[in-house]
């Protein structure tokens, strides 16, 4: 049920919201509430442990999945698609956008670690 309806719920268009960081952990504490509900856990089972049990990454990484799957899509996407144009707009700097810069944070991030450590997902 989480994985199907309520998590999709949750981040329903995250790819294209600039999250701030406590909204996530709102998220990160909904999803641990409930993880420890379906196990029968207790409050004080770290959350690792119980997302790992029930192989659930953390709601930022998936956030952050979302984010540079749809930023490759459009990369990937023909000249004119509106859509492509809009993005070119961004990297070439003609206008600002806390979603682009979200997006330049989060490669850059990627690119130094190799992986995105910030956010727990391999690139």
């Amino acid at each position: 049920m989480w994985r199907t309806a309520v998590r999709p719920a949750l981040l329903y268009g995250a790819e294209i919201i600039v999250y701030n960081k406590s909204w996530i952990k709102e998220l990160e504490i909904i999803q641990n509430k409930l993880g420890r509900w379906i196990l029968g856990a207790s409050n004080t089972t770290p959350s690792v442990g119980v997302r790992g049990e029930l192989g659930w990454a953390k709601m930022e990484g998936m956030i952050t999945r979302k984010k540079l799957t749809f930023t490759n899509r459009l990369q990937q996407m023909e000249e004119t698609q509106l859509a492509k144009k809009i993005f070119e707009e961004m990297t070439q700097g003609s206008f600002k956008s806390t979603w682009y810069e979200d997006i330049k944070r989060i490669q850059v991030n990627c690119m130094i670690h190799g992986e995105c450590r910030e956010h727990g997902q391999k690139v």
